[in-house]
């Protein structure tokens, strides 16, 4: 039995068992690294700040597939309405989509409202003034956000895993203190999965559950940190990234 909950958690963990998109559970429950650890005590801490979006709006359905009934709902419309995500022409959001590093990257620079970049060419190999990301990869490198791997390169088209999108969102958020080995241990306890957790990621990681910036709607007791991030995930994230932000000004 032990074997077979190791295999378990192991599939999970790896993002092989997915859960079912939001159309196949309603049709069931209802005939209804590249980037290393940048936690503030390994980096130079530079405080990121965004535009004051007002979030006090009503719900509307810009989407095809995604109602107000869809978790990620809120998130996605929100960042929708105010030009940081898109949506595909036929109206679809396609949140179970996964998301490419530069596809997140430019996300990151459109919710922190980031638009300084130096002259100095970008030192990835396979990374040019004619890739429609550029300027926003270059920012982002510029700001320490985001890094390439170790044989020089950048690999835009490569999905983001959720341990990078852990890593970013809990830097840009500001979180100002550093946590013992024993309180890391404490967030990351409840999760079966823990140590499937990068080294690099585990204390950005932590930080980032501590915070609530993560949202494991599918798997509540997986961290899932090696998974490909999809749409709705990246979108809920950032989401919770800008309620935090709110929440320090009051």
């Amino acid at each position: 039995m032990n074997k077979f909950k190791n295999l378990l958690i192991a599939i999970i963990s790896a993002g092989l068992l997915v859960a079912p998109s939001y159309a196949e559970s309603c049709s069931k429950l209802n005939p209804e690294s590249s980037t290393h650890d940048c936690s503030a005590s390994k980096c130079s801490v530079q405080k990121y700040s965004m535009k004051d979006y007002s979030n006090k709006e009503e719900f509307t359905q810009v989407y095809s597939d995604i109602d107000q009934k869809y978790w990620a709902a809120n998130a996605i419309t929100f960042l929708t309405k105010k030009g940081i995500i898109k949506g595909y022409p036929d109206g679809t959001f396609r949140p179970d989509e996964t998301v490419t590093r530069a596809e997140f990257v430019t996300l990151l620079v459109k919710l922190l409202n980031m638009n300084t970049a130096t002259n100095a060419s970008l030192p990835y190999s396979d990374m040019n003034t004619n890739h429609w990301a550029y300027r926003n990869i270059k920012i982002s490198n510029d700001a320490g956000l985001i890094k390439g791997y170790p044989d020089g390169t950048f690999k835009p088209e490569n999905t983001v895993k959720k341990a990078e999108v852990m890593s970013i969102v809990s830097k840009i958020s500001n979180i100002n203190y550093d946590l013992s080995d024993k309180e890391v241990n404490a967030v990351l306890d409840p999760y079966f999965d823990k140590k499937f957790v990068p080294k690099w990621a585990v204390l950005s990681t932590a930080k980032a559950i501590k915070e609530k910036l993560v949202t494991n709607h599918a798997f509540s007791e997986f961290v899932l940190a090696n998974k490909n991030s999809t749409r709705s995930e990246v979108a809920s994230m950032l989401y919770n990234v800008y309620k935090r932000y709110q929440q320090e000004k009051l």
